[in-house]
């Protein structure tokens, strides 16, 4: 099992479109990873510290690569990991650290096909929200995180971007996605 030692941090309601803008502008900084303290649904995003405002309740890891990144961010998003990551809290709605003890994620491995194509689809998904996003219809909304996140999976849904990395996550994770 993958295991990465995480500080705590959280972000602004608005995370995901702010956080997508901040990764793609980043470049020659780590990466990291982001993901919530706790929640009912486990979300994941790409940053680049020093371009996100985040406090006391989410988890944060440096990636060694923008890829890796994405490979985690796919899989901390698909919805058929949804239930191997509710699982994993030891209490309540608190997820911590427990998904990266409990669950066998491997490391990304640029050779491997499938984890290349997780990548490759998250900066697919980024790119694509970020558009979404600028569209003067989205730009205005007053949502908090729990509308966006829905919104944003409702999206990725519709134009064919979360069930294909769904689809990808359930050959690599076949016990855990379901």
């Amino acid at each position: 099992s993958l295991y990465f030692h995480l500080s705590t941090y959280n972000f602004l309601p608005q995370f995901t479109i702010s956080l997508l803008r901040a990764g793609r502008r980043g470049a020659g900084r780590p990466p990291v990873v982001l993901q919530p303290r706790s929640g009912d649904v486990m979300r994941g995003s790409r940053a680049v510290l020093g371009r996100a405002v985040i406090d006391s309740t989410l988890y944060w890891l440096h990636a060694a690569t923008a890829d890796e990144a994405a490979y985690l961010v796919a899989i901390m998003n698909a919805p058929s990991m949804m239930k191997a990551f509710e699982h994993s809290r030891e209490s309540g709605r608190d997820f911590h650290k427990h998904p990266w003890k409990k669950i066998p994620i491997k490391r990304f491995d640029a050779d491997n096909r499938e984890h290349a194509e997780l990548a490759t689809l998250t900066e697919l998904a980024e790119e694509m929200l970020a558009n979404w996003f600028d569209r003067s219809e989205n730009a205005h909304l007053k949502l908090g995180q729990v509308g966006w996140s829905a919104r944003i999976r409702d999206f990725l849904t519709q134009q064919g971007v979360l069930p294909e990395i769904d689809l990808i996550c359930r050959k690599l994770f076949p016990r855990q996605a379901v």
